[in-house]
């Protein structure tokens, strides 16, 4: 048998958690469905899957779509359009759940007045109206095992008399974790190597095993399996039963292994899920062929004798059409953290996040295709040049290159250093902005140079090709007016950590994070902070905020029209005048937002991560908002009352020439500053030497051929100069 992975998988958003007035909406589909635990088929397109919700294919497995958030455990198809799923809650004492659907899958309603205290393992109907659900009572010590029926098509649910004193297991959960029906013949496997069989469809049951002791405390039935009605297998912890005869007789292997089901296409060709492990027999179980694919696996089911699905932990599915010799593994597990998102127009988009996570749209956020970016690493950034090209940067120096619109990647080989920034100002010229260093290309990403700088870039915005700025550690930010190949720090006395930069237009700027400042309590305390410009960068005014420990990313539709993100639990700050006052508005329940963009003044989007949804934690999120984000209740109130104007020195003041260029033995710096030293820095980020008298004349007679950078420190700016040793 041969196992082959199958990277692509496409997620559909759908139904929405609404919080927040309704504003702002949280796209379901990207809560994770983390384990799945069964599936089943309509025909060869339809078909459905449990684990956290009930996920519909209508394309055969291609594509899956939230019809669901509740968490399931197993899921019964009687046509088209009649459908039941069960499953509960294993961390609260709630009542079992019970989903019917009467059209399809599209809508699912829970079932009320079950048992209190209780979770569910399977449910089955052998008739549209005759039908079973096992599982569990919690609450008891120990736990009792459950039987419920129904003949009426599920109105009412009874709860059965079976033929055993169910609390008598011992210690542990007694669940009854699988029902089972060969024409009228019905079997129950649980606790206990536990196997009750029903020769009138259900309606008494008999003990045909049982293997209760305190030594048999861990072996638990997980499935069964009958390929006629005299031979049949049991399996689960420890456990693997066999009988030639109805069961009225039951051989036990000795075992070790943890098998979670079973399934034969015939007499002789069957398959068994084992931990992380499925195998193969052919002849009739007398041997086994194990194939590991390092997944935990849950669930076998074929929908006839060549299509067949295994679900499995980390929301992963194999898929067969040849009858299991080939199995394609696809997986639906999301990142831990969505970094950024950009979107080109209002239909296409993408999203990155942690583990290599890419998501694209071409239809407005209806649709999310999980692309393979053959990367495991973190990505930080994605931009696209037009609707074919695209680049994502991310942790170590990973860049990946799109020609396609993303729905393939390249890796490039680049730098070891970690990569924090990304900007095209069109498809030939653009920077990348990491660990001191700035990459520049001129020939659309075929070729980059690079320069030394001595702060890490944390974000980057360019108003053409001369005229950039960059913000990143050491409270920096830095102007270009020669396309990056210097840079020029501006000076002023605010310990900040800045995190985003955009500028609406040409002249309008803004820029984001938080500072530290000491209140009337006399303790240091981080407050957010909002620089902005209105002539193109040449001045900046700072405004600091009071109950905003900090933001995380601004963005602006217009000249007046603006938002920037926070964290919990503050959430979302907007502006209608171009920063002049703010308001705010709480997205509780998130807790992390790391993105924000808007393609017009009504249609928004938030990426982040880690929050808490329908009392579950989700650790990434994806928010949309059709209304401009609704209602800022609140003033967000400004503290530092006297505004602080950092001004960029003008063309002329910070002139400085070097040469000649290469040189051999001196470079000589022609400038009106007052130079205080000067240090040569190799192209690792080394200093070579620092030099702090005669700075109008360097000897560097002596270094090895190479690139050399000389940062120039001035009692106004630092200058970074690139020279060439030859």
């Amino acid at each position: 048998m041969k196992t082959k992975l199958h990277c692509l998988l496409l997620i559909i958003l759908n139904t929405n958690l609404v919080f927040s007035q309704e504003d702002w909406v949280r796209d379901s589909s990207f809560i994770g469905v983390k384990n799945l635990t069964d599936i089943q088929f309509i025909n060869e397109n339809v078909g459905f899957t449990t684990g956290q919700g009930v996920l519909k294919t209508i394309d055969g497995g291609i594509t899956w779509k939230k019809k669901s958030d509740l968490n399931t455990i197993a899921i019964h198809i009687i046509d088209s359009l009649n459908i039941w799923a069960v499953g509960g809650d294993n961390y609260t004492n709630t009542k079992g759940l019970i989903l019917h659907s009467t059209d399809g899958g599209e809508n699912w309603n829970t079932i009320d007045g079950v048992i209190p205290n209780s979770y569910f393992y399977d449910v089955i109907f052998i008739t549209p109206d005759i039908g079973f659900i096992v599982g569990e009572q919690k609450g008891l010590n120990p736990p009792l095992g459950l039987s419920l029926s129904t003949i009426d098509g599920g109105q009412t649910w009874t709860q059965n008399t079976l033929p055993i004193n169910l609390t008598n297991f011992g210690n542990g959960y007694s669940g009854l974790k699988k029902i089972y029906f060969y024409n009228n013949h019905g079997w129950i496997v649980g606790r206990g190597k536990l196997i009750l069989h029903s020769d009138d469809s259900g309606q008494t049951w008999t003990i045909q095993n049982y293997s209760w002791s305190d030594s048999f405390e861990y072996m638990d039935l997980e499935s069964i399996f009958f390929v006629n009605e005299n031979k049949g297998y049991a399996v689960g912890r420890n456990s693997f039963l066999s009988t030639s005869d109805g069961g009225n007789n039951w051989s036990d292997i000795e075992s070790s292994e943890y098998y979670t089901s079973i399934y034969f296409l015939n007499e002789q060709e069957g398959f068994l899920t084992n931990g992380e492990s499925y195998s193969h027999t052919t002849d009739g179980g007398e041997t086994w062929v194990e194939e590991n694919v390092s997944i935990y696996l849950t669930n076998i089911y074929f929908f006839n004798n060549q299509i067949g699905w295994i679900t499995g932990n980390s929301s992963t599915l194999l898929s067969t059409v040849d009858a299991g010799n080939t199995w394609d593994i696809s997986n639906m597990e999301l990142a831990d953290k969505f970094n950024d998102l950009f979107l080109i127009d209002e239909q296409y988009g993408w999203i990155v996040g942690n583990a290599g996570k890419i998501f694209s749209t071409q239809d407005s956020s209806e649709t999310w295709i999980s692309i393979e970016s053959h990367t495991a690493s973190d990505l930080y950034k994605v931009l696209f040049i037009n609707h074919s090209v695209g680049w994502s940067i991310g942790e170590c120096g990973l860049l990946i290159n799109s020609i396609d619109g993303g729905l393939s990647w390249s890796p490039i080989a680049f730098t070891n250093k970690n990569l924090t920034s990304l900007f095209f100002v069109n498809e030939q010229t653009g920077w990348i902005g990491g660990e001191n260093v700035i990459f520049k290309t001129t020939d659309g990403g075929s070729t980059w140079d690079s320069t030394q700088v001595n702060f890490t870039v944390q974000d980057m915005y360019f108003l053409n090709e001369d005229n950039g700025f960059v913000i990143g550690s050491g409270s920096t930010i830095a102007h270009t007016g020669d396309g990056g190949a210097n840079w020029t720090s501006i000076n002023h006395n605010y310990k900040l950590y800045l995190n985003s930069i955009h500028f609406s237009d040409k002249s309008h700027g803004w820029i984001c994070g938080n500072t530290v400042l000491y209140d009337h309590i006399g303790g240091p305390h981080e407050h957010a902070v909002i620089l902005s410009t209105s002539d193109a960068g040449n001045t900046w005014t700072l405004d600091t905020f009071k109950d905003y420990d900090g933001l995380n990313d601004i963005f602006f539709i217009d000249e007046n029209i603006g938002y920037a993100i926070s964290e919990w639990p503050k959430g979302i700050l907007k502006t209608i005048n171009g920063g002049q006052s703010w308001a705010g508005n709480t997205l509780d329940p998130v807790n992390y937002m790391n993105s924000i963009y808007f393609t017009n003044s009504e249609n928004g989007f938030i990426v982040g991560s880690t929050g808490w949804i329908n009392n579950k934690f989700e650790p990434f999120m994806l928010l949309k908002t059709k209304n401009g984000g609704g209602d800022f209740p609140w003033n967000a109130e400004k503290i530092l009352t006297d505004s602080v104007t950092i001004k960029i020195l003008k063309p002329g003041q910070n002139d400085m020439i070097i040469y000649p260029n290469p040189t051999s033995k001196d470079i000589y710096i022609n400038t009106k500053l007052n130079i205080n030293e000067i240090s040569i820095i190799d192209v690792s980020g080394k200093i070579i030497k620092t030099i702090t008298t005669d700075l109008k004349v360097i000897n560097v007679g002596d270094l090895v051929n190479g690139v050399y950078f000389l940062k120039i420190t001035t009692g106004q700016i630092t200058l970074t100069k690139k020279f060439i040793k030859q």
